[in-house]
């Protein structure tokens, strides 16, 4: 298995996104404090972590992000996806839960129909706005309330074009900055922030 993202929720619950080297999602791990400082200490994995969910319909995650309402997000490379899953889990054990919301990036204008696929980040800003970046056709795009529309949602804000090359991790910091991951195709990586209010 290997760790395609972590993030740590309310109440220091360490969640760590799992995903198989050729069998695809691994799940996604709940770690209480104490587990996760006894990772730390020993470099090994717990055999059992206090959570272990897999999520239907999630193929290949890349990011994770948590919400305001302590909900945890998975940008799924594979499915094109970002899925959310509910609060309130550090207990279940073993679980398959259903997603409480998913959505494809895009939009209809009068060109066509237009596609974000392959997210690979994610991340929320102080304002409770869904920041997500698209490693396929490379773009990114804020959600200003990714709870709201249908199975397919257009962004409130998109950047691409010139400005990105192949975007990989995504985080927000307090101070209204989005920081990113860039991997030019010269293979020279760049770590890039900008004010996602000015933008």
């Amino acid at each position: 298995a290997q760790v395609a993202a972590l993030d740590f929720q309310a109440k220091d619950q360490l969640w760590v996104l799992v995903k198989g080297s050729n069998e695809g999602f691994a799940g996604l791990w709940g770690f209480g404090p104490t587990q996760a400082l006894a990772w730390l200490a020993t470099g090994e994995v717990p055999e059992v972590p206090g959570t272990t969910l897999t999520v239907e319909g999630v193929v290949a995650p890349e990011g994770l992000a948590e919400d305001a309402s302590n909900r945890m997000w998975l940008a799924d490379m594979a499915s094109d996806t970002v899925f959310a899953v509910g609060s309130g889990l550090q207990d279940a054990g073993a679980l398959t839960v259903t997603p409480e919301d998913a959505f494809l990036g895009g939009w209809e204008d009068e060109t066509g129909t237009h596609t974000l696929n392959g997210p690979t980040g994610l991340g929320f800003d102080d304002s409770g706005r869904l920041w997500v970046n698209y490693w396929t056709n490379p773009a990114l795009a804020r959600f200003d309330d990714p709870s709201a529309g249908g199975t397919t949602r257009a962004p409130d804000l998109m950047v691409g074009g010139d400005v990105l090359d192949l975007p990989a991790s995504l985080a927000t910091d307090h101070a209204g900055r989005v920081w990113y991951g860039n991997e030019p195709q010269d293979g020279a990586g760049e770590l890039i922030a900008f004010d996602g209010e000015t933008i």
